[in-house]
């Protein structure tokens, strides 16, 4: 290929046509999981299997050991896939709720935006909730920016089976 004329390849992720995986579930951490738990898998049958033509304790114990390991190879494997989809979670809240939620502010020491509806004005203060929600929030709740919310005392939401907001905690 001639390195002064450009290339003719498009890059499709310059074009928001492809994006990239988010999270554990890229095509290499998904092969990386299924492999690690087939070769965990392989461990603790082959473990189990050369155990199992042992007559003595000491013969069995390093068929053993090696199940012991499958599982452990299991385990670890599982436990970083989790902690991956973890951490995809906490971005992508971040991603969408902002940096309210990222810096771990409580609701009361940020400042109060308002969008000047007058509803806006008349809630300040007060538990609102969206009409039908399950969740009810401060007046300041990025959650319910810019909804129609109602406004109620906390008995009022409870009697409703309302419960409170995880990210607000009113």
């Amino acid at each position: 290929m001639d390195a002064s004329r450009p290339s003719a390849r498009l890059d499709l992720r310059e074009l928001g046509v492809i994006r990239p995986a988010f999270g554990p579930f890229t095509p290499g951490g998904v092969t990386a999981v299924v492999g690690a738990n087939i070769l965990a898998c392989l461990m603790a049958l082959s473990g189990w299997w050369g155990c199992s033509g042992k007559p003595t304790g000491d013969a069995q114990l390093a068929w053993l050991n090696l199940s012991i390991g499958g599982v452990m190879v299991a385990g670890l494997a599982n436990g970083v896939f989790l902690a991956r989809a973890r951490r995809g979670v906490v971005l992508a809240r971040r991603s969408v709720l902002g940096s309210a939620v990222a810096d771990n502010s409580s609701a009361a020491t940020r400042p109060i935006q308002s969008n000047g509806r007058s509803e806006d004005r008349a809630t300040h203060g007060a538990l609102v909730a969206v009409p039908g929600a399950l969740r009810y929030h401060r007046h300041d709740c990025l959650l319910i920016q810019g909804k129609a919310v109602v406004k109620g005392s906390p008995p009022a939401h409870l009697a409703k089976k309302r419960i409170a907001c995880e990210v607000c905690a009113p």
